[in-house]
């Protein structure tokens, strides 16, 4: 705003008082910067049982400050009902993170909305990818046997091993599996 040919800063009001003359005050407008998100889909993937944190970026919006002088965040929220992999959350400053768990794994689609200090908002569709490294299952033969088939053997989640035969040597006959 201008006032008397001198800026008085990006304002909405200006109150005149003690008039004592003409003044000329002139506001100028512009459209408000669309907002951008600068993330990209696919997010990085995540695996199940590790920690995962990603934030989401975005720009445009004309930024409103605060008495202290810092610039109001971007309030990030998920939409149209929206769900995250089990395990992780969005919190209003755009950060996904968390642990996801075994119940995650897949790629999931979702929907990321944000509004700026200025009221300008934004919505993202956003895919996500959880994997599950599995489990090494390994088999051991005790003493006066061996074993027949694949004895060290990744299993994912929810997953079953190969057949594992128990042969014991002259003499002994096979007792039990433990472990």
């Amino acid at each position: 705003v201008v006032v008397d040919n001198v800026s008085v800063g990006a304002i909405s009001s200006y109150p005149f008082s003690n008039l004592t003359g003409n003044h000329t005050i002139t506001a100028h407008f512009m459209t408000n910067p669309v907002l951008s998100l600068i993330t990209t889909s696919p997010l990085p993937p995540a695996v199940v049982g590790a920690y995962y944190s990603q934030t989401l970026t975005v720009t445009g919006g004309i930024p409103t400050y605060t008495w202290s002088g810092a610039i109001n965040p971007y309030v990030w929220s998920l939409k149209w009902g929206s769900m995250l992999p089990d395990g992780l959350t969005l919190n209003g400053t755009g950060v996904i993170s968390g642990t996801p768990t075994q119940s995650a794994v897949g790629t999931r689609n979702f929907y990321v909305g944000v509004k700026a200090p200025d009221n300008s908002t934004g919505l993202w569709p956003l895919t996500i990818s959880v994997s599950y490294t599995g489990n090494t299952v390994t088999f051991v033969a005790g003493i006066n046997g061996s074993l027949t088939g694949a004895t060290s053997q990744n299993v994912n989640y929810n997953g079953s091993t190969t057949a594992v035969t128990a042969v014991p040597a002259t003499g002994y006959h096979f007792a039990n599996w433990t472990g």
